[in-house]
């Protein structure tokens, strides 16, 4: 009986082992494939063209410049037109919007191009498609989301309400 019972934990030992061994090369594996270098002159690159408005509603949080309200131009509409024409999404083009800018913490500001505006037309293309791709187009906007305003009605609504950003 005794035999049978530290067979028992031998082998309940060694399954551990092997199951730990097997996890820790799968974690090794994954790590690597993760780290794979991506070689960026060879990507297409895609264009950014027409006007960028914003206007300024309300301050912002710690993260970013403030609030504002991002205002297509009729007649020179921010577009993002991607390298491949064909592709799903090749003409990305922002509507009436509240933004905070780019997302970028007070001490790396320090960095030149590193503020809330240095990319602007790129972060207004990023909060565009990030809210398309979140938010439903139903719900109200709020000031300080980066919500859409034109699925909605084509006056923003403002609530006292704060929403941070992701």
């Amino acid at each position: 009986m005794r035999h049978n019972a530290f067979s028992d934990q031998i082998r309940l030992s060694r399954r551990f082992v092997c199951r730990f061994i097997t996890s820790v090369i799968a974690l090794a594996v994954a790590t690597a494939a993760g780290c794979s270098s991506i070689d960026y002159q060879k990507l297409t690159t895609g264009e950014i063209s027409g006007s960028l408005f914003v206007m300024w509603v309300g301050e912002g949080n710690s993260s970013g410049d403030g609030n504002f309200l991002f205002v297509p131009d009729p007649h020179d509409p921010l577009i993002f037109h991607r390298a491949d024409s064909t592709a799903p999404g090749s003409k990305i083009k922002p509507g009436l919007m509240y933004t905070d800018g780019g997302s970028i913490p007070k001490i790396a500001q320090v960095f030149k191009g590193l503020s809330p505006w240095g990319y602007a037309p790129a972060y207004m293309i990023h909060d565009w498609t990030s809210s398309h791709i979140t938010a439903s187009s139903t719900a109200a906007p709020r000031r300080g989301s980066t919500k859409s305003v034109a699925s909605s009605s084509t006056t923003p609504q403002r609530s006292s309400a704060r929403q941070s950003r992701r």
